[in-house]
């Protein structure tokens, strides 16, 4: 919603509007990896290699307060380690969804975001 609103456009969730956008941010500040939050659709991710939609999975959600920080500092946590940006997106959407499942802000559960990375196909 954010981005749309910066680019005073409706709200971009397919895959074209979404490359258009990140190149547009890519030559406004010269960014090394867009990610754009999706909602229910999940997170877009543009790592200068590849643009891709890394989709949601199925949740049960009560509450999507922390949702977006939790996105925003599980990105921060693994690009700082140099985990693949790719394998990142796939985290953080992880993450993102995991939370909303709970009533109010909570933090990350370590054990239940490792238990269901595995089962992810994540891009190279």
């Amino acid at each position: 919603r954010e981005v749309a609103f910066a680019f005073h456009i409706p709200a971009a969730t397919r895959q074209p509007e979404l490359d258009k956008i990140s190149d547009e941010l890519r030559s406004r500040i010269r960014n090394r990896i867009t990610l754009i939050t999706l909602s229910a659709d999940g997170v877009y991710l543009d790592d200068g290699v590849q643009k891709q939609i890394i989709p949601t999975r199925r949740r049960n959600i009560v509450d999507v307060s922390g949702a977006g920080d939790t996105v925003l500092s599980v990105t921060a946590a693994f690009l700082y380690i140099g985990m693949n940006p790719a394998a990142v997106g796939v985290l953080a959407n992880i993450a993102g969804g995991q939370v909303c499942e709970h009533i109010g802000v909570i933090p990350v559960d370590k054990a239940a975001l490792i238990d269901e990375f595995p089962y992810w196909d994540i891009p190279e």
